[in-house]
């Protein structure tokens, strides 16, 4: 695909200097591509080639449509299957792994592009592949699972300690949010004015 018409296509600059190109229609999914001019190379300096390959593959396994790219939440059980729409899994299985730190790991650089691009859609996707693992479902036996699964005991989770850890959780969301909003903010200044020297 990298041979396609650059004049009916969006050329992105990979961190490694590769180009990779996207249909237009990507201009309707991510804002920042939205508020960039199209004819031109669009230099996304803060994205690997490698990541910019797979937002590609998730978007033309979608056919650019954001309709079909779909989550659940609340989520419906742990498994990610489950909570996402099968194109978006057939991409994003590879990512399915049981080892929290290394999903969370593999996952990063997709959110993060997709936080710089402002791609709502895989944003809101590949958090939850994220999340899904820390799901603990209203049943006795799924919520024994989750504390053998976390380690956890009867006394670690009191009333006080739950409410504790969802004040803090809250916390810890809007402030990796806010930081991703100033942090995009600048990029997107230093893009436009890099665009009018």
């Amino acid at each position: 695909m990298d041979n396609l018409n650059q004049k009916e296509n969006i050329c992105l600059i990979s961190k490694q200097g590769q180009k990779v190109f996207f249909k237009k229609e990507l201009a309707k999914l991510a804002d920042l591509i939205s508020h960039s001019e199209l004819e031109e190379d669009i230099p996304v300096s803060e994205i690997s080639t490698e990541v910019l390959d797979k937002i590609r593959e998730f978007c033309e396994t979608h056919n650019y449509n954001s309709d079909t790219m779909t989550y659940q939440f609340p989520f419906l059980s742990a498994k990610l299957k489950e909570n996402i729409d099968e194109k978006s899994y057939q991409v994003l299985k590879e990512y399915d792994i049981e080892n929290t730190e290394l999903r969370i790991q593999k996952l990063s650089p997709l959110l993060e592009a997709a936080f710089y691009l402002g791609f709502t859609k895989l944003k809101k996707i590949i958090n939850t592949c994220i999340q899904v693992i820390f799901y603990c479902g209203p049943s006795e036996e799924e919520q024994v699972q989750f504390m053998e699964k976390w380690g956890l005991d009867d006394e670690d989770l009191t009333e006080d300690i739950k409410q504790e850890c969802k004040e803090q959780f809250s916390q810890l969301i809007k402030g990796y949010q806010q930081g991703m909003k100033s942090e995009l903010e600048v990029l997107f200044k230093q893009y436009q004015d890099g665009k009018k020297k």
